[in-house]
């Protein structure tokens, strides 16, 4: 089992990221604009939950965007519709985790080096591993921070505090459920947690956890079943996240997204 915690979410916006900060604020939950990452033509918005938080990213500079070689980056430019599409783990010993991974038979896609100016001038530093998927379901890319767990008085600074929950699960809209989540499982080094089915909402369910969080892949298994609209329009990836202690009033779904 690999040593890793969830770190964030990463929600593609075709749109500028204040606008999120704005949306999201007006539901009453905190956000605030990141930053710019101009050696990658993107910019992002940060809805922050505790020691994991959701990005708004969004292509600032298409011609910048184009050009980078980050498969994260790559992912957003090549996606057309707007959602939450990739997650993020947080490691201690990025080379460890590369190695562990090169281990188990995966092959690694490389090591890249990102960075951010916040608010107060600090420059944010990190690093992210990238895994090849073995399915047509992104793998989730890994992170080390400069500053471990990013630095607690920044976050402080920019979320006013609101550290009190976690992401408790993120559920998948795939083809295959069984079959992706095995394939999840084996990137993780832990077995499925479940595997079955639910007629009454015509889908097939498969679960692993990993990093303190339930990743639960569903598919469907009849032409009633609301998963074929997702597939139909965003294609597999996460549709809805769910947090501990839920958000109040039931949450909220915003560009493409659940949060509940």
């Amino acid at each position: 089992m690999l040593n890793i915690r969830m770190d964030h979410i990463v929600h593609f916006i075709d749109r500028n990221p204040m606008e999120a900060v704005k949306k999201v604020t007006d539901l009453g939950f905190t956000t605030v604009f990141g930053g710019q990452h101009k050696e990658w033509g993107t910019a992002n918005s940060l809805f922050d939950v505790g020691n994991s938080y959701v990005e708004f990213l969004a292509v600032e500079n298409r011609t910048v965007a184009r050009s980078s070689s980050n498969p994260l980056i790559n992912q957003l430019v090549k996606q057309n519709a707007e959602g939450p599409f990739q997650l993020c783990f947080r490691t201690i010993d990025i080379e460890k985790l590369k190695a562990a991974v090169q281990a188990s038979g995966l092959k690694v896609n490389g090591i890249y080096t990102g960075s951010r100016e916040a608010k107060n001038g600090e420059v944010l530093r990190w690093k992210m591993l990238f895994i090849d998927s073995e399915g047509t379901v992104p793998f989730p890319f890994f992170i080390e921070w400069e500053k471990p767990v990013r630095s607690a008085n920044l976050i402080d600074e920019e979320m006013g505090r609101q550290r009190d929950r976690v992401i408790q699960s993120v559920w998948f809209a795939v083809r295959d459920a069984e079959k992706t989540a095995l394939s999840w499982g084996r990137l993780f080094g832990v077995p499925l947690s479940y595997s079955f089915e639910i007629p009454e909402s015509g889908a097939a369910t498969a679960a692993v956890e990993a990093g303190g969080c339930e990743l639960v892949f569903a598919s469907p298994i009849s032409r009633q079943s609301s998963l074929h609209e997702n597939l139909d329009s965003r294609g597999e990836g996460p549709i809805s996240i769910s947090f501990d202690p839920p958000l109040e009033n039931g949450g909220f779904s915003l560009f493409g997204g659940k949060y509940k």
